[in-house]
């Protein structure tokens, strides 16, 4: 789609220049150099628009921060896993929260 309207461009130009009665061969030129030193910024762009395009499909943890949906149960949802993993076994637990090896007390003596 874009190559279609790139080309309907350069032959509108061409047609401009024609009923002028100039050559349009030096200003078709120039546009192509234009066009040409221009095609990293519109790829950068493009690549830009896709990725907040997908973005704004996938998961909520993808999205711009000041687009993600609201979580109203996240807190309580994050101190749950938190319990239930120090109810786990040892290794489950948050490095932050796990008891040296030498200050355990067994289970059987709580």
């Amino acid at each position: 789609h874009i190559q279609d309207a790139w080309e309907r461009f350069q032959t509108a130009v061409a047609k401009a220049w024609e009923i002028a009665g100039v050559d349009s061969a030096a200003v078709l030129q120039k546009i192509r150099t234009v066009n040409a030193a221009n095609a990293e910024d519109r790829n950068r762009h493009l690549q830009a628009w896709e990725r907040h395009g997908m973005g704004m499909q996938d998961k909520n943890k993808h999205r711009p921060k000041r687009l993600r949906d609201k979580n109203s149960t996240g807190r309580l949802e994050c101190s749950e896993r938190r319990k239930m993993a120090m109810e786990d076994k040892h290794e489950h637990r948050p490095k932050r929260l796990r008891v040296p090896v030498h200050l355990r007390v067994p289970d059987d003596i709580v």
